[in-house]
Parts: structure tokens; C-alpha cells; sequence
């Protein structure tokens, strides 16, 4: 089927039922092309209020139904009662609309419920229409023998959902697990929603913008080489000289909507609805310009171990290799003379018990720190036997201690955020390990993962703990001292000389 088809379709016999109908936009053409494409997988991210339901889960759906490419649709939503509200739109073109009744030759709904509708045409066609909600019994729908043809899945996603962890690995299980198998061997599977996480369902099947076949484009990035076709949009440029539906949305409009957002607070909401960015970079809990470098000449006293200074580990443990699990990440942290942390050093994997303590001693053996902070838990309680029994037979002896953390992770990482916001923090900005520590670190709270947090937050925790460093004159009258000692050779007590 041809995307001009479903355009020509909803521009002229669907249109009569739209509410305050707009002109077709060609934003609207782009996801035709896009679902009508030969692929069996193609995901889409679109901003709310872009017509994105009325485009693909209805016109692209209706076109695919009476042009008889498919005739045993399931369409999937967030709850079982939006997917019914979708399939209820769709049932009134062939209830209500004479135009479209009479062209396509409906002649009646041998089922008519909430979540299953069957269409029967005047030469005896049938096609069948199923809605379900999220997490939801998928497999083994069988209809006259077949499974579903077409899969439909919009706004599968909501922000609750997308905060828990939990859920969100049993959301993708599910839907791996339970519906990409529930199509026969021809399916096709369209997806639309709004990405609301970094590690939510629909971002994990956006374009990767490390890919090479990856095109990023002011309101569009797309990938057409994936296992899943996949675009992602947003409503409009940084400063408003493109938007993406000029005719609902114009630039006044949309600065009116954000403005709102961000006299609320809300500005990460407007982000996620209307730019797909789960963040808003104007409120994040950790801004660009708190990513401050270490000076060159210092860093280089680092790198050399000639600096001196007190040098600190903190590490947030798990003992896994799975590719799911989260990782182990220890972090080295200085305390500079003026009281700033410069991270200098990381180490992260998914390790088992004890390559973590060969990760441990290794990073003590380098940097000689004067205390190591692990996350006690149940990780480092069942560690720490081992720890001291490698120490005897290693004859190397260093100083740890568990902390207990505070249970939230936004709440822990508050003396983290404080510092860098005061400019108390710095980093090695060159060192291999820092592009993916950045962008954890800026995409929190709705990072994928958040052990560099954890490691770092337990870092500034800790040191903020510790005796005050001494003034750049203090430090340099204890090496004068050092270098020199005490030139007091006694003193004439009636002159003073």
C-alpha cells in the first residue's frame, strides 16, 4: 500500500468526522511514508497533541483494513480502556460515516464490544479488530486460524510506568516475550507514542545516534537501517524557526505552552511531550555547566602521583554479569587545598565477587587512597571475609568501610549535585571513561542506570565528612617546613639576636 493511498483516504472520507479539521500536514505524509515503507518493524516518537493517533493507529489502520491488507488487527495501549477508546474511534467510520460505508461496501458488525470488533463487507469479507492494554494475555490469539497480521501499539507507555525500574524491564519482557510473538509470520508492527525515559520501551528502539546510518535533522532523527525502522520528532527548534505543524502550531503558540510549563516548574514535562526528551536541559538535576575540567598542569601531578593530595575510593557494588543488571563502579576522588573533588579515576563493569575485588585492589594498589567507601548492603557483607583473607594473602592492607545509603537515589545525590552546582567538583574530561559518566549523569534521574551517580553521590558524601583542607598558605608552609625545618639556633636573651 502507498502512503498517497492512506493521505487520500484521510484527506477526503475520514476528514469529514475530524473536529475543527486542519490541512493534512506533511509531518502527517512523513509517518504514511514511514508505516507504508516494505519493513515489518517501525517504531515513531511524536509530540503530543500532533495528531500522531488520528495518523497512524486510525487512517494508516482504517486504509489497511479496506484495501484488505489486513484483516486481523490488535491494537495495544497504555490500559486495556485506551486501546478500546482507539478501537471505538476507528468502529465509527464503519458505523457512521455514509461516504466511507457505501465506498469500501460495509455492510454490518457481526460483533460490536468494547474490546472486539468484526466487520463484515458486502462480498462476505470479514476483518477482525482486537484491543488490549499493557501487560495483558497476548499470545494464542487465533482468529479463523491465523494470528494478527497487523499490531498496532500507541502510547503503550505512561509516566508512572517509565519511573520504576521494576516495570519497566517487565513492560519489555512482556512485550519481547508476549506480543512481537503474538503475530503471524507476515506481521507487520507500527509503533507511536512519546518517549518519557532514557531507558522507556519506545527510546530503546529510536535511532542510536552513534550509528553510522543514524540522520539527524533539525526536527527529525531517523534510522532506516535498524532491526526497527525508527524516527523520532520533535515539535519544534530550539529557538522556534522550524516547528513541525506550523498550521496548529505556530512558534507563538508553542512559546506560550512552554512558557506556561516553566512558570509551573513543568519544564521537563514540556521537554518529554513536545520534544521527546525525557529532561528538560534548562532544570536538570545536573546542568552542562556543572561539568567543570581539572586543570591541565594539576591533572597532569595527578596522573603522575606527585600532587599529595588526599585521595578517596567510594564504590557501588552489585555482583552480576548479566547485560540487564546494573554495573560496579568505583570511583577515585581528590580532595584538591581549596576543597574541590576532582574525580580522576573510574573503573565500571558487571563483574562477579571477585573480579570486584581484583577491580578493588588494583584501583588501591594505583592511587594509595587513605579510605575506601563501598556500599554495604548485602553486597558488602558478603564480601568483606574475602577482602580481608586477599589482604593477609596479598600482604597489601588498605582501609575500607560500608555505608549505608539513603534509600531514594535523588535524595543521595543531592550533596553530589550541591558541590557541582557550587563549583566544588571537577573532572578528568579527557579520560576514556568520562563521555558515559556525562551522559549519566545528565540524563538523571531517567538515566538507564544510576551506579556512577550512586559511586559519585557517596563520594561528596563522604568527603564533605572530612577535616577541612588546608589554605594554599597552609599547604605551603608545611612544605617550607619540610623542606627547610627549624633554622632556630638560639637567640641572645639581652639583644634578641
Amino acid at each position: 500500500m502507498l502512503a498517497s493511498t492512506v493521505s487520500q483516504l484521510a484527506r477526503t472520507v475520514l476528514a469529514q468526522r475530524y473536529d475543527n479539521p486542519q490541512p493534512t500536514p506533511e509531518f502527517h505524509e512523513e509517518l504514511w511514508e514511514l508505516c507504508c515503507l516494505d519493513h515489518d518493524k517501525v517504531a515513531i516518537g511524536a509530540p503530543r497533541g500532533h495528531a500522531k493517533t488520528t495518523a497512524v493507529t486510525g487512517s494508516y489502520t482504517i486504509a489497511k483494513i479496506v484495501f484488505r491488507e489486513a484483516d486481523h488487527v490488535l491494537i495495544i495501549s497504555d490500559t486495556e480502556e485506551q486501546a478500546s477508546e482507539f478501537l471505538a474511534e476507528i468502529k465509527l467510520e464503519f458505523i457512521e460515516n455514509e461516504d466511507f460505508i457505501q465506498m469500501f461496501g460495509v455492510k454490518r458488525l457481526v460483533k460490536d464490544a468494547a474490546t472486539e470488533v468484526i466487520i463484515e463487507f458486502t462480498d462476505g469479507h470479514r476483518a477482525r479488530l482486537l484491543a488490549k492494554g499493557a501487560e495483558q494475555r497476548i499470545r494464542g490469539r487465533k482468529w479463523r486460524g491465523k494470528r494478527p497480521d497487523l499490531i498496532v501499539v500507541d502510547d503503550l507507555e505512561n509516566e508512572e510506568l517509565t519511573n520504576s525500574d521494576d516495570r519497566r524491564e517487565k513492560l519489555s519482557k512482556w512485550f519481547y516475550g508476549s506480543v512481537l510473538p503474538a503475530g503471524g509470520d507476515n506481521c507487520i508492527y507500527r509503533i507511536v507514542g512519546t518517549v518519557m525515559h532514557f531507558d522507556s520501551l519506545l527510546e530503546n528502539l529510536m535511532p542510536d545516534e552513534n550509528n553510522e546510518h543514524t540522520v539527524t535533522e533539525d526536527l527529525r532523527k531517523y534510522n532506516l537501517q535498524q532491526p526497527w525502522i525508527a524516527c523520532k520528532y520533535k515539535a519544534h527548534t530550539p529557538n522556534f524557526e522550524k516547528v513541525l505543524w506550523e498550521e496548529k502550531f505556530p512558534p507563538e503558540r508553542l512559546k506560550r505552552i512552554r512558557d506556561d510549563y516553566q512558570r509551573k516548574g513543568e519544564g521537563d514535562i514540556y521537554a518529554q511531550e513536545y520534544l521527546n526528551e525525557p529532561l528538560s536541559t534548562d532544570n536538570a538535576y545536573f546542568e552542562p555547566r556543572d561539568f567543570r575540567p581539572i586543570p591541565e598542569d594539576l591533572l597532569k601531578r595527578y596522573q603522575e602521583k606527585t600532587d599529595g593530595y588526599p585521595t578517596y575510593i567510594a564504590g557501588d557494588l552489585a555482583i552480576s554479569k548479566s547485560k540487564k543488571a546494573a554495573y560496579t563502579v568505583l570511583t577515585v576522588g581528590k580532595m584538591s587545598p581549596a576543597g574541590i573533588m576532582d574525580v580522576v579515576d573510574q573503573v565500571r563493569g558487571r563483574w562477579n565477587s571477585l573480579e570486584i575485588i581484583d577491580q578493588l585492589f588494583a584501583l588501591n594498589k594505583l592511587w594509595s587512597p587513605e579510605e575506601t567507601f563501598l556500599e554495604a548492603e548485602n553486597i558488602q557483607r558478603t564480601m568483606e571475609p574475602v577482602i580481608y583473607r586477599e589482604m593477609r594473602d596479598q600482604g597489601y592492607y588498605f582501609t575500607f568501610t560500608g555505608e549505608t545509603p539513603v534509600a531514594d537515589k535523588t535524595a543521595r545525590a543531592r550533596p553530589l549535585q550541591a558541590r557541582m552546582k557550587a563549583g566544588q567538583v571537577r573532572f578528568d574530561k579527557d579520560a576514556d571513561w568520562y563521555p558515559d559518566y556525562e551522559l549519566e549523569l545528565r540524563q538523571f534521574p531517567k538515566s538507564p542506570f544510576k551506579d556512577q551517580v550512586d559511586a559519585s553521590a557517596l563520594l561528596a558524601s563522604k568527603i564533605d565528612t572530612m577535616s577541612d583542607p588546608l589554605t594554599a598558605e597552609e599547604e605551603y608552609e608545611d612544605q617550607y617546613e619540610e623542606e627547610f625545618g627549624d633554622f632556630d639556633m638560639g637567640r641572645d636573651m639581652v639583644t634578641g639576636y
